[in-house]
């Protein structure tokens, strides 16, 4: 899976900076888990993710949070950019739609870890792991983490 990033160019003394977003355009919710970890590296990278996380962050996290999100969120996910919210705002606005976190969810997650198979003897056995281990972190958004996949569980799917 891949995932678009947009670049923008700003004037910085000495020279231009350029800065890649990864975009999320709401559209497949299945990207959700991929954009929120990347951009929440990106922040941590950066200085600025307490500007995502909390109220109390100094103005320039804010400031830098808040513009990270206007120019990577497209589509259907660009509404939740309103120059009113705050960079958290916004941030725990698009967790409560985009991250599973309710019990229908956990259905649907739980059907996906059922389909979840190897897809030939001839495939990468790590990719399948990979997958597995993607849908139990999704699960880890639900209730605290009460419907994670133990190992042992884990080990009987495989």
């Amino acid at each position: 899976m891949s995932i678009t990033t947009s670049s923008s160019s700003s004037p910085k003394p000495g020279g231009l900076e350029s800065v890649k977003y990864y975009v999320f355009d709401g559209e497949d919710e299945d990207r959700w888990n991929e954009y929120s970890i990347k951009t929440m590296a990106f922040a941590e990278a950066k200085g600025w993710n307490k500007g995502l996380m909390e109220e109390g962050a100094d103005e320039k996290s804010k400031t830098s949070a808040k513009n990270c999100l206007t120019m990577s969120l497209t589509g259907k996910a660009f509404r939740f950019v309103n120059q009113t919210k705050s960079a958290k705002e916004i941030w725990e606005a698009l967790k409560d739609e985009y991250a599973p976190t309710e019990e229908e969810d956990r259905y649907e997650l739980e059907q996906e870890f059922k389909q979840c198979t190897m897809e030939s003897n001839t495939s990468n056995p790590t990719d399948w792991f990979n997958m597995l281990d993607e849908i139990n972190a999704r699960f880890s958004n639900i209730e605290g983490g009460n419907f994670s996949k133990s190992e042992d569980k884990l080990k009987l799917h495989i």
